[in-house]
C-alpha cells in the first residue's frame, strides 16, 4: 500500500515538474507555469501568477501552453496512474 502511494505521489510531482518546464519553454514565467499546471492537473479552477488576467483566466497564455494545460487536465481527469499504465509497453504484452 505504501509503495502504491509513493508511486502516485512521485508520479504526480514528476508530471507537474515536466509540464511546468515544458510550459515555461513556451514563454510563460515559472510561477504562472507552475500554478497553471497545478490548476489544470488538479482541475481546480482559477489560477494564480503574474501572467494571469485580472479575472484569473488563462487567456493571455500562448496556444502551446493552453495545449499543455489541456493535456494536464486530461491526465488529472482520467486518473494519472490509469493513463500512465496504459502508456507502458508491459500493459500491451500478452
Amino acid at each position: 500500500m505504501i509503495n502504491a502511494l509513493m508511486l502516485y505521489v512521485t508520479g504526480y510531482i514528476l508530471i507537474i515538474g515536466v509540464l511546468t518546464v515544458a510550459m515555461s519553454l513556451t514563454g510563460v514565467d515559472m510561477i504562472s507555469a507552475l500554478f497553471a499546471v497545478w490548476t489544470a492537473l488538479g482541475n481546480i479552477g482559477y489560477g494564480y501568477g503574474p501572467m494571469l488576467a485580472e479575472t484569473g483566466t488563462f487567456r493571455d497564455f500562448p496556444d502551446a501552453a493552453k495545449w499543455l494545460m489541456t493535456l494536464a487536465m486530461l491526465l488529472g481527469r482520467l486518473g494519472l496512474l490509469a493513463v500512465l499504465v496504459v502508456a507502458l509497453p508491459s500493459f500491451w504484452r500478452p
